[in-house]
């Protein structure tokens, strides 16, 4: 859930309860929808539609929904300006009017704004007076623009006092001109926490440059293209889609679409802790250590056998093989090469989840190598690989039957996923208790569970 959600509905449950019932009393032959607790209410229009001819529709459905809707203003706070027609047109004075009317029932609440304009009437005058009057840039917490043509730069209809000063959030996409942009930039103050800014390679996109100001305060940011540069110290979060470069010091969470590790290309991570990855790739030569990384979420990993990559204080290590459709089997193919690999040396303390779909002969070597691991979790899209790996758990080696050294000696938990419809529960009940009763000795209790295709939750097995 948005946090603007839960501020939000938060503020729902401070309504007078007392003063809406006594303005609308119900009678004894009134459904019974009518006669639940107003918060109760309140949090179900919560998770309506927040259009605004949605939240007509509910306040012009009786009169008890009238009065609580009236009174709730924390459920108009989302402004939605879609400007798909021409200023001078039925439409556009629609979108004032059903504007203007939300905008009074928010009766000075905190504001959440999506602007989006395929026309020049994006930024006409009566649309920014209204703005300005009724629901002041000063009350917008957070604002997601997008202006899909190019407009007339007129610094003019914007004026000094329209200040952004308590923005906590704000998406801008490529095509937003620098009138607004510098509005944005000068104004806004250190209650901005996040900053989405998005290209897409035209003449017209607006730089970071251009932001400057926002950047010296922001704790996470979300950009398809960074530049040149590094990033301002007060940054932490960091969002992106491809880098070969990665000098961020003081970044902790890093979310990417492509990483590439190589030795011709700079990296300072020191104080990164959560990694999340589509496609992780560490190329020849390269030796990849992340002293404080934690936990790490990836589709694919790419390691040459001249490479190395360790994370001395991993805890946790999912491997989801989220890749693109067309190479699926290629990553898969290569992730299982990193794992064989002698240099692949991440090895999580608490947790493991793996589902790539990888072999039998795969699934073991990892988890040989996460060998202190606590919990593991596991999705199986064969059953007979599924019955040779929880044999190998249970004590098990690839060649017989016949006891060997437990695989993951302090597991505690282990979670199968079958990828194929529930059938066999017995048989795998029976199998789980086997795999319990062989790890008694070492004095540490393990739980089994498992679920089938389409049923969501796992169920205990032993």
């Amino acid at each position: 859930m948005q946090p603007a959600m839960l501020q939000t509905q938060a503020s729902f449950t401070t309504l007078d309860r007392a003063s809406i019932q006594s303005s609308s009393p119900l009678l004894i032959g009134d459904p019974p929808i009518l006669r639940l607790p107003v918060e109760l209410t309140l949090v179900i229009f919560g998770h309506c539609s927040s259009d605004i001819k949605a939240r007509l529709s509910l306040s012009h459905t009786c009169r008890p929904w009238m009065s609580i809707m009236l009174e709730a203003s924390a459920l108009w706070t989302n402004i939605r300006i879609i400007v798909n027609h021409p200023a001078e047109g039925r439409e556009f004075d629609n979108l004032i009017s059903l504007l203007k009317t939300q905008l009074d029932r928010a009766a000075g609440k905190p504001l959440d704004v999506v602007w989006e304009s395929d026309k020049i009437s994006g930024f006409d005058s009566r649309l920014i007076n209204l703005l300005r009057r009724k629901g002041p840039f000063s009350q917008w917490r957070t604002l997601q623009i997008r202006f899909r043509v190019m407009h007339p730069d007129d610094a003019n209809l914007f004026h000094p006092g329209d200040a952004f000063s308590n923005l906590e959030s704000v998406i801008i996409f490529p095509s937003v001109k620098t009138s607004i942009i510098n509005v944005l930039n000068s104004t806004t103050t250190s209650k901005l926490q996040m900053l989405d800014h998005r290209l897409t390679r035209s003449p017209n996109d607006v730089t970071l440059l251009a932001c400057t100001n926002m950047t010296k305060y922001i704790h996470c940011l979300r950009a398809s293209h960074l530049g040149k540069g590094n990033l301002s110290s007060n940054i932490t979060q960091l969002d992106t889609s491809y880098r070969r470069s990665h000098q961020f010091p003081h970044i902790t969470t890093y979310n990417i679409r492509a990483c590439v590790f190589g030795p011709e290309f700079p990296i300072d991570l020191r104080c990164l802790q959560i990694l999340n990855v589509s496609v992780l790739s560490i190329l020849p030569g390269s030796e990849v250590s992340l002293p404080a990384l934690r936990h790490l979420t990836c589709g694919a990993i790419q390691l040459h056998e001249t490479a190395k990559i360790s994370a001395p204080l991993l805890e946790s290590m999912d491997i989801s093989g989220w890749t693109p459709i067309d190479f699926e089997q290629e990553w898969v193919d290569r992730t299982e090469e990193a794992i064989r690999n002698k240099w692949f040396l991440l090895s999580p303390s608490q947790s493991l989840t793996v589902d790539l779909g990888l072999p039998l002969n795969s699934i073991v070597k990892l988890l040989e190598v996460c060998s202190q691991v606590e919990r593991v979790s596991i999705g199986f899209d064969d059953e007979e690989c599924a019955v040779q790996v929880v044999s190998c758990i249970g004590g098990a080696t690839l060649e017989d039957e016949s006891g060997g050294v437990w695989l993951c000696g302090q597991l505690r938990e282990l979670r199968l996923s079958f990828l194929w419809d529930k059938c066999d529960v017995e048989s795998w009940k029976k199998r789980a208790t086997r795999v319990v009763k062989s790890r008694m000795g070492n004095r540490i209790a393990l739980r089994v569970y498992g679920t089938w295709k389409g049923e969501g939750t796992h169920v205990v097995l032993a």
